[in-house]
């Protein structure tokens, strides 16, 4: 019998995120409704709370074949969880999100049939647009946008917005990809730097259920992670022919 292609994978990076996995996954699978020839892909990005054992154990009650895990035995970063789910993702086209449900499954549907339902979905690049009011972490994007404009000239929104869609042709244009949380702003900029037209929908970012951030938990953290923006930024821009 000969397998049908996949066409959406969607890419769940979880780092310690026990107390979240049985609503990620129920409610993954609740939307993913009759879909088919799509899959999900949840990575145990190097936890060390049973994060592992429990999407097996979640996975083997369901057994759903388009619900899939992978593991990194080391954590190295965010970004290097996404990259690792893609590298055994076969969809053609690809997409990631947050595992700490503060980004709803609904989201990565809404931004794939938007970008579907584009002029161009082979040449288009899919991200969340965030409408609701942050508080004082809205300050971070701003910060993090009039440094991309000042930077790389690109007018960049939302960069850290999920989910991100995108056909696997971008993917396989990645020559020099972050670790870190820098892979929004990575992948974002090699699609405008690809003449991708950028398709935003609106999404709701909800607060967290259980756990904490891993990185955006304290004013310092905050100014830390404004700073290695900055630095990345200094990057791209010195290597943007190598990218």
């Amino acid at each position: 019998m000969t397998s049908v292609p996949t066409d959406l994978s969607i890419v769940l990076p979880c780092y310690n995120e026990k107390e979240n996995l049985s609503s990620l996954i129920y409610s993954y699978k609740k939307v993913m409704g009759d879909r088919q020839n799509i899959e999900v892909i949840f990575v145990d990005n190097g936890s060390s709370d049973g994060t592992g054992n429990e999407i097996t154990t979640i996975l083997a009650k369901i057994n759903d074949p388009r619900l899939k895990t992978t593991r990194v035995e080391i954590n190295k970063g965010y970004g290097f969880g996404i990259l690792s789910g893609l590298k055994v993702s076969t969809g053609h086209f690809l997409a990631w999100s947050h595992a700490d449900q503060q980004c709803s499954p609904e989201d990565v549907f809404r931004v794939y049939d938007s970008l579907m339902a584009s002029k161009k979905p082979s040449h288009s690049f899919g991200k969340g647009h965030r409408t609701n009011d942050r508080g004082r972490a809205a300050f971070l994007t701003l910060t993090q946008e009039f440094l991309t404009r000042l930077i790389l000239g690109e007018k960049m929104i939302e960069i850290n917005a999920q989910p991100k869609v995108f056909p696997r042709t971008l993917n396989t244009s990645f020559n020099m990809p972050p670790n870190g949380y820098e892979l929004d702003i990575y992948a974002y900029y090699k699609a405008l730097t690809n003449k991708f037209d950028i398709v935003s929908t609106n999404v709701i970012f909800h607060d967290r259920r259980h756990g904490k951030s891993k990185w955006s938990f304290s004013l310092f953290s905050k100014i830390k992670q404004i700073i290695k923006n900055f630095n990345y930024l200094i990057f791209l821009r010195l290597n943007r022919k190598n990218l």
